[in-house]
């Protein structure tokens, strides 16, 4: 078995779901007992760190993210995963600084929209990841996957969403209603599936009019499948295929 990196804390609400996640599809592959081993930090300051991701000082995340990096490389775990979609904005700068994985968030995703021959989809998450173009560009380039985001308005009231409520465990039916709305507006821009692209959202929202495709819980189960070294088939990672290989 291979032992998963986390860096957490951004949100804790996630992290905990990421670690929930984790151990129930172990349980459900193994006789009851296994746990997956996981090392876990989450040294970075969720308020600062978010602070800082939104007011564009990403050298200073880069750094501090890349020093929790080397630090769970040095522990001796296998590969890398991080329970938070903005922070991917930085994710080439991370891997650079360690010669182990980082598992990117969005490439389970990409897959499993790409075996349900989904070619456009509309993107929920923070600020940041709308805006950007970070996993755009790689749904597009390694997936040929095309992604409509709501107007500036909307991108507002789910950043509030997120940051007011749902990173605080509040959950709110008002919110709800909002966010079907959202979906239902890229669902007339042609959208075929709508992906959540924030690790909290899956904590309010479990179905609407179109598919979900949960980065949430992709992710976490894909770093499962690869800790217990089954089969990944198509996943594309920017890094030698050999580091994943079973020791």
């Amino acid at each position: 078995m291979k032992t998963i990196g986390i860096i957490g804390g951004l949100s804790w609400e996630s992290t905990i779901t990421y670690i929930e996640i984790i151990n129930k599809v172990a349980k459900e592959q193994s006789n009851g007992f296994n746990l997956i081993k996981t090392v876990l930090d989450c040294t970075l300051d969720f308020a600062e760190t978010s602070d800082d991701m939104h007011n564009e000082r990403w050298d200073k995340t880069i750094s501090e993210a890349s020093v929790i990096a080397r630090k769970l490389e040095s522990y001796g775990v296998d590969f890398i995963i991080i329970p938070c979609n903005t922070i991917h904005h930085i994710y080439d700068e991370l891997q650079a600084s360690i010669t182990i994985p980082i598992i990117h968030i969005i490439d389970p995703v990409g897959e499993k929209l790409r075996e349900n021959n989904i070619k456009t989809i509309g993107m929920l998450g923070t600020k940041i990841t709308m805006l950007k173009n970070f996993h755009k560009d790689r749904l597009r380039k390694t997936f040929d996957i095309d992604t409509i985001v709501p107007n500036q308005d909307d991108i507002c009231v789910l950043n509030g969403i997120i940051y007011n409520e749902l990173c605080v465990g509040s959950i709110k039916e008002s919110s709800l209603i909002e966010m079907n709305r959202i979906i239902e507006d890229l669902r007339n821009r042609d959208a075929q599936a709508c992906v959540l692209s924030c690790t909290e959202l899956n904590m309010i929202i479990k179905q609407a009019s179109i598919p979900l495709f949960d980065t949430t819980n992709l992710h976490a189960k894909h770093a499962v499948e690869l800790a217990l070294a089954n089969p990944i088939s198509n996943i594309i990672y920017p890094i030698k295929k050999e580091l994943l290989k079973a020791s």
